[in-house]
């Protein structure tokens, strides 16, 4: 019989260990998947590496969202 108790009186063995595992796993997937999107513009691919190892610039259009505040540059 296995003397060992942790976790409040959890027996290793009896199935805690795996569930806790796997509780870890997804939550450590959940954060890489977070930072394998792109938050930022400046994070997102702005060229397409060729066949040959060449890069080639390949940026996305410019498509002007309205915010809710106006802003504007006062050049005086």
């Amino acid at each position: 019989m296995n003397s060992w108790r942790g976790f409040g009186g959890w027996r290793a063995g009896n199935g805690f260990a795996g569930v806790l595992a796997l509780v870890l796993f997804g939550a450590a997937q959940g954060v890489v998947n977070a930072q394998d999107t792109a938050r930022w513009s400046w994070q997102e691919p702005q060229a397409k590496v060729l066949p040959t190892g060449d890069l080639e610039w390949a940026p996305k259009p410019f498509v002007f969202k309205a915010g809710e505040s106006v802003r504007y540059i006062d050049f005086d």
